[in-house]
């Protein structure tokens, strides 16, 4: 009798152990037949067991993937990770609360890191650090956030932040769509070419008055306002360039306003025009020079011809040529 009673004692603790186990370790366990999925974690995947079109789904933790409905292709990993993700499919979360709002549409994102995108509900986005994409973001697509805090404020698509905080001023901004990058900070590199085959260009037409642009251009020196622009990266050494205001009213082309309205100067393109303006005053100078030499020429030939006349009558006539050639020649 007493060897039944402990065999039942054992009995009953197995029971309950087994229990315990279902209760902790995934629920969907025995969910529905063929969905190839893995729960392991209290709650989770914890309405997809009565879900047939869920497939390939990993969620390791208590409470990834709880409200699961019809996402296949996703692996969430940490606590709460991918908890309402409710469709969303071919999703990579790794981190607690990492994508906890992602739900219905939000498909084809990598978040790594604790609470990396916590509230966003975009596609093609790719996190990683802590609380990379976390903030008020909602419905962008498309971002590349790296670094703790990146792009935390950004409420936008297709954008690159590459930070260590959240900050409006990464050390690299970027915007996919345009095909433009930011740098808050000095850039040093070995070479740099930019794409300039003619094949590539259409409307291609000639620079004019180049000259007369540049001589409107005001070469300044100053100090950057490092204080009251903290966080953009500006240096505190003495500076010299041009003002962009003072280039946008001459040659507008050469520069580009930001989302914030600050203007920045293309300086590399300042270089056909500085190109062309040599030219110009090139031709100039070879105008001059060619009108000095006939000059010349015309001076030799009125000496020659003096040289023959009394020397009353040649003193008076060099002194009038003279007066008169200082009156026509251009200054060298």
């Amino acid at each position: 009798m007493k060897g039944e009673d402990t065999m039942n004692n054992i009995g009953i603790r197995f029971l309950m152990a087994v229990m315990l186990f279902c209760l902790t370790v995934a629920p969907a366990w025995a969910g529905v037949e063929g969905t190839n999925s893995t729960f392991i974690g209290l709650n989770a995947g914890g309405s997809t067991a009565i879900f047939s079109d869920t497939h390939a789904n990993t969620f390791v933790g208590a409470s990834t993937g709880l409200d699961a409905t019809s996402g296949s292709y996703n692996a969430f990993l940490g606590f709460h990770a991918g908890q309402h993700n409710t469709s969303g499919n071919y999703n990579t979360f790794l981190g607690a609360t990492a994508g906890l709002s992602n739900v219905s549409g939000g498909s084809m994102n990598t978040y790594v890191g604790a609470s990396a995108g916590f509230y966003t509900t975009g596609s093609n986005n790719t996190f990683i650090g802590y609380n990379a994409g976390s903030g008020a973001l909602v419905t962008g697509s498309g971002n590349v956030f790296i670094g703790k805090g990146a792009g935390e404020n950004e409420d936008t698509s297709n954008k690159l932040y590459i930070a260590n905080t959240n900050t409006f001023y990464p050390l690299i901004y970027g915007e996919f769509d345009n095909a433009a990058v930011t740098i808050y900070g000095s850039l040093s590199v070995a070479s740099v070419a930019s794409p300039s085959d003619e094949r590539l260009k259409k409307n291609i037409q000639p620079l004019e008055s180049s000259l007369e642009k540049v001589m409107k251009l005001r070469g300044v020196s100053y100090d950057w306002k490092t204080e009251e622009y903290a966080g953009r990266g500006l240096g505190t050494d003495r500076q010299i360039g041009l003002l962009a205001q003072n280039v946008e009213e001459v040659i507008p082309v050469l520069v580009k306003t930001d989302k914030k309205g600050y203007k920045a100067v293309t300086y590399e393109k300042m270089v056909p025009v500085l190109v062309e303006a040599i030219k110009e005053q090139q031709g100039m100078i070879k105008e001059r020079d060619a009108k000095i030499e006939k000059l010349e020429k015309a001076l030799e030939a009125l000496e020659k011809r003096v040289a023959g006349i009394d020397t009353p009558a040649r003193t008076l006539a060099l002194r009038s040529i003279t007066s008169a050639l200082s009156m026509t020649l251009p200054v060298r």
